[in-house]
């Protein structure tokens, strides 16, 4: 069973000038296939401040975070909308600016699902139990 999806992505940027600037977004999106239910969604929003340096080109790092609880689900479709935005418009003087996607991590948790050696395990431990019961109960 799918029991959550977190998506953690990471890159970097730079940006100068009073009319420039950069933006992280988008959605993490997890439709369950079975069972058939609504489109799970999950804002994807940057966990680092961006800053502004002026007449530098020097790059500064971002990352951004989003996740989502799926209870438990057995099949899904993931998608991720992602939303990477530079701009720069000035009429007073020199501005730019550049943003970039250097990684991308998913990770599916699922439920732990016994193995058959535990069920084995566990049935021959209740059938001693029951052994001993019986024993005792013959010697009464």
């Amino acid at each position: 069973m799918l029991t959550a999806f977190t998506l953690v992505e990471e890159g970097d940027y730079f940006y100068f000038g009073d009319g420039a600037g950069v933006a992280v977004g988008g959605q993490l999106r997890v439709k369950s296939l079975a069972p058939l239910s609504a489109t799970m969604t999950s804002a994807i929003e940057a966990d680092t401040s961006i800053m502004n340096a002026p007449l530098s080109i020097a790059t500064h790092n971002w990352s951004s975070f989003s996740s989502i609880d799926a209870g438990n689900i057995e099949k899904a479709n993931v998608s991720i909308e992602n939303l990477l935005a530079a701009y720069s418009y000035t009429e007073t003087g020199p501005s730019y600016a550049f943003i970039e996607k250097k990684g991308v991590e998913l990770a599916v948790s699922v439920a732990a699902v016994p193995e058959p050696e535990a069920y084995a395990l566990m049935l021959a431990g209740l059938g001693m139990i029951g052994m001993a019961a019986r024993r005792r109960m013959n010697r009464m």
